[in-house]
């Protein structure tokens, strides 16, 4: 009869256990989202992408990393392609896109955090082409143009009739062909341009010298409606901002690069 009060009693502990932690009177192991899922396209270089040990690097890596540590969370990398990442945060698959360019027609799909940097659109040509630096998408008529499926550049040159585009899953794909002179130019946003053409084509191309595109507003995704993880995520860029961590990624991986 003893054993059985016993047993009851433990139960009643527990239950109330529980019930307080539900009600956030005592400390409960999620109280906080401690995972966040990030996902970024592993072919973006220098945004996402392999390196020699087959490690997944770049911007987007550091900057979940150090996001998620101001979140009071831990990262979680998801890979997939460019395009695919706007579905992923509708369907929750993802949490957050670390870092995207902030577009009227995105607004529509994702909410965005607070920006921290900007860049513009501009094309990557053979590195003989000196001549070439259009200031408008409809300069670009008369090209054979390469982008990335989704991205800045394709938004922005879908609005032009009558251009001649050939859309790649990556960015690899589109450089490759033009440096195999299928197409004449890749356009591509203009921080990316610079590392790729500074990193992996010194002596085969040129980034224009010139802007197809004004400044555009970068920062992180989340799906629509998030409001409280928004919110987290909006005092980390501060924070990033006020410690310096943010300018530093930054710098690591654009350098001085900028057009």
């Amino acid at each position: 009869m003893s054993s059985s009060r016993v047993s009851w009693r433990s139960v009643g502990v527990a239950l109330t256990f529980v019930f307080a932690a539900y009600l956030g009177l005592m400390p409960a192991t999620s109280k906080a989202q401690d995972t966040i899922v990030f996902g970024t396209d592993p072919t973006y270089r220098p945004l996402a992408f392999m390196d020699e040990n087959n490690k997944l690097v770049g911007f987007d890596i550091d900057i979940a990393h150090a996001l998620a540590e101001r979140m009071g969370a831990k990262a979680k990398i998801e890979t997939m392609s460019f395009d695919g990442l706007i579905p992923a945060l509708q369907s929750k698959r993802i949490d957050v896109e670390p870092e995207m360019a902030i577009r009227p027609q995105r607004r529509e799909q994702v909410d965005f955090s607070t920006p921290f940097f900007s860049q513009s659109n501009t094309v990557v040509m053979a590195i003989d082409r000196t001549d070439f630096n259009p200031t408008a998408p409809e300069q670009l008529k008369g090209q054979k143009i390469g982008l990335a499926i989704g991205t800045g550049s394709d938004i922005l040159l879908s609005k032009v009739p009558d251009l001649n585009i050939t859309r790649y899953n990556t960015v690899p794909d589109a450089f490759r062909d033009l440096v195999l002179k299928r197409i004449d130019v890749v356009a591509i946003d203009s921080l990316t341009a610079g590392y790729q053409v500074k990193n992996l084509f010194p002596t085969q191309l040129r980034v224009s010298k010139a802007s197809l595109s004004g400044k555009v507003e970068i920062g992180s995704a989340v799906r629509k409606g998030n409001t409280e993880l928004l919110d987290r995520l909006n005092k980390a860029v501060e924070k990033m901002k006020a410690d310096g961590s943010l300018d530093a990624i930054i710098k690591k991986w654009f350098g001085d690069i900028a057009y």
